[in-house]
Protein backbone atom coordinates (compact mmCIF):
# COMPACT_ATOMS: atom_id res chain seq x y z
CA UNK A 1 0.00 0.00 0.00
CA UNK A 2 1.42 3.77 -0.93
CA UNK A 3 2.44 5.85 2.19
CA UNK A 4 -0.63 8.55 2.77
CA UNK A 5 1.89 11.15 1.75
CA UNK A 6 3.04 9.64 -1.25
CA UNK A 7 1.90 11.62 -4.79
CA UNK A 8 2.15 10.32 -8.40
CA UNK A 9 2.65 13.42 -10.75
CA UNK A 10 3.18 12.52 -14.16
CA UNK A 11 5.72 14.17 -16.31
CA UNK A 12 4.32 17.43 -17.50
CA UNK A 13 5.88 20.40 -19.43
CA UNK A 14 7.12 22.95 -17.07
CA UNK A 15 6.28 26.06 -19.14
CA UNK A 16 2.38 25.21 -20.69
CA UNK A 17 2.01 22.50 -18.43
CA UNK A 18 0.62 20.14 -20.81
CA UNK A 19 1.32 16.06 -19.77
CA UNK A 20 3.57 13.84 -21.44
CA UNK A 21 0.41 12.40 -23.01
CA UNK A 22 -0.86 15.63 -24.85
CA UNK A 23 2.85 16.38 -26.56
CA UNK A 24 4.91 15.12 -29.05
CA UNK A 25 8.38 14.75 -27.30
CA UNK A 26 8.95 16.08 -23.74
CA UNK A 27 13.20 16.87 -23.40
CA UNK A 28 14.03 16.73 -19.82
CA UNK A 29 16.47 19.85 -18.15
CA UNK A 30 18.42 20.28 -15.21
CA UNK A 31 16.60 19.72 -11.90
CA UNK A 32 13.41 17.95 -13.08
CA UNK A 33 12.39 20.77 -15.78
CA UNK A 34 10.84 19.65 -18.95
CA UNK A 35 9.94 21.60 -22.08
CA UNK A 36 7.89 20.06 -25.04
CA UNK A 37 8.30 20.13 -29.19
CA UNK A 38 5.91 22.98 -28.92
CA UNK A 39 7.17 25.03 -26.46
CA UNK A 40 10.35 25.04 -28.11
CA UNK A 41 9.24 25.55 -31.75
CA UNK A 42 7.51 29.07 -30.49
CA UNK A 43 11.15 29.68 -28.08
CA UNK A 44 12.67 29.24 -31.87
CA UNK A 45 10.26 31.22 -33.45
CA UNK A 46 10.54 34.01 -31.02
CA UNK A 47 14.74 33.70 -30.69
CA UNK A 48 14.78 34.11 -35.16
CA UNK A 49 12.33 37.55 -34.59
CA UNK A 50 14.52 38.65 -32.42
CA UNK A 51 17.42 38.04 -34.63
CA UNK A 52 15.76 39.45 -37.68
CA UNK A 53 15.19 43.00 -35.69
CA UNK A 54 19.22 43.16 -35.17
CA UNK A 55 21.20 45.33 -37.89
CA UNK A 56 23.68 42.92 -39.27
CA UNK A 57 26.87 44.59 -39.04
CA UNK A 58 28.98 43.35 -42.00
CA UNK A 59 32.68 41.82 -41.13
CA UNK A 60 35.38 43.90 -40.63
Amino acid sequence: MWPRFATFSPLRCSFCDKPKEQVEQLLAGPRGVYICNTCVDCCQQTMQKEQEKQPVTPPS
